[in-house]
C-alpha cells in the first residue's frame, strides 16, 4: 500500500505594484487583514492530463473554522484575483489561542458555534466527477495566538478520506448490466478544537457507494476511515446476469486493522470465464507453512507430487525422512512428512486414541482438544521464549496455591508423555472440550467448560502467565459455523498475522487437530491442508515388532467444497467435514505492555 499524499505549491500572483487593485494602495498586510495561502495536494481525480496536478481557481471556496476554547467562528473564503477574501482581521478569529481548520470543498451547512466535532461525509454516488470531487474532502490546520497574530498564514491541505483502488481483469466492464459498488461508512468525525485527522464514526451509516471509473478496468471510491471488518461483503459486482461479492480481510491494510484517513488501499480482482470467481493474488498458487514452523536454517519441504516418495505400510522404520511420502497400499491422496527435531511443528499424541483401547498409559481418548491445544502452546511458548525467560526472572517462585502445578517446557522431543499434553492429562478428566478454551486457561487461568479433574485444580490453578495476562486477554479463538468464505478468510488471516491454527472435523463424531500449513489453488482458495492428528500414533504399528520408528507425522489432505449449508467444507476424498477453525495469537502486544509496566 502507498500513501496517497502529494504536495503541490499553489502559485499566487500578488503583484503589489499593480494599480489595478485599489484595495492594496497604501495598505500593509496587517492593515487590510491576514493573508491566507493554501497549498493544495495533487488531486486524486486527475485534472491536468499531462501533469496530473490540481489547482485552485477564482471563485473556489474554502470553509474556515476558528476554534477557541471549544467554541468556534466560521468564515467562508473565496479566491479572487490571487487573494482569499474577505480579508480577516485577528479579531475575526478570536481573542487568545485559536485552532484554525480549513476544509475544501467548503461545507454547505457549517455546524453550530458551540460544537467542535465536525461530521464529514462522502457522496454515495461517486460515478460522476462532481460526486467524486465533493467526496474528496481536504483538510488543513494551523494554531496561532492573538497576542502576536500571524500576518500571513500558510496551510497545507491533505486528503481526509480513505481511498480504495480497485483493478478488475477478466470481466466485461462494458456489459449492459455491469455495475460495481463498495460497502463502507460514509461519515467520519473531525475535532476542530485539536490538531488531528478524520476519525472513524461508530454511528456512521454503512452504505453501498458507487465508485468512479478511471478506465482500463480500474475504479476508485472514497469513504470515511473505519475498521476493516465493517460489513460482510465489501465489493459487489454485477456482470452478465451474475453477482459477485468480495470481502477482504483485515490483513490487507497491515497491522493497523483500520482503513485510515488520508491513505489508500489497492485491491486487484481477477476473474475466470469458467467460474467468474475473484482470484486472491496474494495466495494464488502458493504452498505455505504457518509462521514459525520453518525455523531459521531448517527449511521444510512443501508437497510436490513429482518428488513424493513411496513407502510400504509394514515398514514404518523405513519411512523417508525430510521428504513427503505416500504409504502403499494406503490412500494415495494422503501424503506424510515425518517429524524431525529441527522442525517447528508439533504433534502431541494420545496414549489411548480410541475410548476402550488398552495401550500402556493414561486413558485420554476424549482429550483431542487438549492435544491440539498442547501443539499450539508448544509453538506459542517457543516463539515467546524471550518474554518467558524474563517473566521467570521476575517470578521465580509460584505462590502456595499454584505450587502443585509445574509448567511444562516448550521443548518437544517426540517422546509420548514428555510434552505439554501431560499437564492437561494430570489436571483434566478424559472428557470432550475446546482447544481454544484450554489454551486461554493454560496462559491466563480463565477458560470455559474446562473438565477439571478435581476441586483443587478448579480452585487453585490461576494460569502460568497470570502476572502478564488477565482474564479478559484472549489468545485463542474459534470460528463456527464455517462457510467457504469464512474458512478461507480465517486461514489467510493467520498467515498474514503470524498465528497458528486449530480445527475440528466430524464424521461419526467430533475430533480436534492442528493445522501447520496450507496450499492454495490458482484463485487463492485453500486447496489442501498440512495438519497433525493426535489419534495416529499407532497407525503404522507392526504387530509383534520391537523395531523403533518415527511416530509423528504431518499429513497432507485436499480440501473440497460443497453446497451443503451446514457443513460445506470436506477434508480429503471422503465425507469428513471441517466444523470449526481456530486461531492462536502470540499476543506480543500484551507481552510488550507487561514489559513496559516493569519499568514504571
Amino acid at each position: 500500500m502507498t500513501k496517497g499524499f502529494f504536495c503541490l505549491l499553489l502559485l499566487f500572483n500578488v503583484c503589489l505594484s499593480s494599480c489595478d487593485d485599489d484595495n492594496l494602495l497604501g495598505e500593509t498586510t496587517l492593515d487590510r487583514g491576514i493573508e491566507f495561502y493554501f497549498d493544495m495536494p495533487k488531486t486524486r481525480a486527475i485534472i491536468d492530463e499531462e501533469t496530473g496536478t490540481g489547482f485552485f481557481e477564482d471563485n473556489d471556496e474554502v470553509g474556515l473554522y476558528a476554534d477557541e476554547n471549544g467554541s468556534h467562528r466560521y468564515h467562508r473564503l473565496t479566491l479572487q484575483g490571487g487573494h482569499w477574501l474577505p480579508f480577516l482581521k485577528p479579531s475575526d478569529l478570536g481573542k487568545s489561542k485559536v485552532t484554525l481548520t480549513a476544509f475544501y470543498p467548503a461545507p454547505e451547512n457549517p455546524v453550530e458555534p458551540e460544537l467542535h466535532v465536525i461530521t464529514c461525509a462522502v457522496q454515495t454516488d461517486q460515478s460522476s466527477e462532481k460526486g467524486y470531487l465533493q467526496s474528496d474532502l481536504l483538510g488543513a490546520q494551523h494554531e496561532m495566538t492573538m497576542d502576536n497574530p500571524d500576518k500571513e498564514i500558510s496551510m497545507t491541505f491533505r486528503h481526509l478520506m480513505h481511498r480504495l483502488n480497485i483493478s478488475l481483469t477478466g470481466l466485461d466492464t462494458n456489459a449492459p448490466d455491469f455495475a460495481i459498488e463498495v460497502y463502507g461508512r460514509t461519515q467520519g468525525l473531525f475535532d476542530i478544537s485539536a490538531k488531528g485527522s478524520l476519525q472513524p464514526d461508530e454511528d456512521s451509516p454503512e452504505e453501498w457507494i458507487i465508485p468512479r471509473k478511471m478506465g482500463n478496468g480500474s475504479y476508485v471510491v472514497l469513504f470515511a476511515p473505519q475498521p476493516v471488518d465493517i460489513g460482510e461483503d465489501r465489493i459487489r459486482i454485477v456482470c452478465n446476469g451474475k453477482t459477485y461479492n468480495y470481502k477482504f480481510s483485515d490483513g490487507i491494510v497491515g497491522d493497523s486493522q483500520n482503513l485510515e484517513s488520508g491513505k489508500e488501499t489497492n485491491v486487484q480482482l481477477r476473474f475466470t470465464e469458467e467460474a467468474g470467481e475473484p482470484s486472491d493474488e496474494e495466495f494464488a498458487g502458493k504452498k505455505l507453512w504457518l509462521w514459525g514452523v520453518e525455523r531459521e536454517g531448517h527449511p521444510l519441504p512443501v508437497f510436490d507430487e513429482n518428488t513424493a516418495e513411496y513407502a510400504y505400510i509394514g515398514t514404518p522404520e523405513k519411512f523417508p525422512v525430510g521428504k513427503w511420502f505416500h504409504v502403499l497400499p494406503d490412500d494415495l491422496s494422503t501424503c506424510y512428512l515425518s517429524w524431525q527435531e529441527d522442525y517447528g511443528w508439533y504433534d502431541c499424541d494420545k496414549f489411548n486414541p480410541e475410548a476402550g483401547e488398552d495401550h500402556e498409559g493414561p486413558k485420554d481418548g476424549h482429550m483431542c482438544w487438549a492435544a491440539s491445544a498442547s501443539n499450539s502452546l508448544h509453538w506459542w511458548m517457543y516463539h515467546n521464549r524471550d518474554y518467558i525467560e524474563e517473566y521467570d526472572k521476575m517470578y521465580p517462585e509460584e505462590d502456595e496455591l499454584m505450587a502443585s502445578f509445574i509448567r511444562p517446557s516448550y521443548e518437544f522431543n517426540g517422546v509420548l508423555g514428555e510434552d505439554v499434553f501431560t499437564f492437561f492429562r494430570e489436571t483434566c478428566r478424559d472428557e470432550a472440550g475446546y482447544a481454544s478454551f484450554g489454551i486461554n486457561w493454560f496462559i491466563t487461568g480463565y477458560g470455559y467448560n474446562i473438565p477439571y479433574k478435581d476441586k483443587n485444580v478448579a480452585d487453585n490453578f490461576k494460569g502460568f502467565f497470570r502476572h502478564a495476562f488477565s482474564k479478559d486477554d484472549v489468545i485463542a479463538t474459534t470460528e463456527k459455523p464455517l462457510t467457504k468464505e469464512k474458512f478461507n478468510d480465517v486461514i489467510k488471516d493467520a498467515f498474514r498475522n503470524n498465528r497458528s491454527l486449530t480445527f475440528s472435523v466430524y464424521s461419526t463424531g467430533g475430533h480436534a487437530m492442528t493445522i501447520w500449513g496450507a496450499e492454495f489453488d490458482e484463485k487463492g482458495i485453500v486447496s489442501a491442508l498440512y495438519y497433525v492428528d493426535n489419534n495416529d500414533y499407532y497407525n503404522f504399528e507392526v504387530s509383534g515388532s520391537s523395531t523403533p520408528y518415527q511416530h509423528h507425522r504431518c499429513i497432507r489432505k485436499i480440501v473440497r467444497y460443497q453446497d451443503d449449508i451446514y457443513m460445506p467444507i470436506l477434508l480429503g476424498t471422503g465425507t469428513v467435514a471441517i466444523t470449526d477453525l481456530g486461531q492462536v495469537d502470540l499476543r506480543r502486544d500484551i507481552w510488550e505492555k507487561w514489559k513496559q509496566s516493569l519499568n514504571k
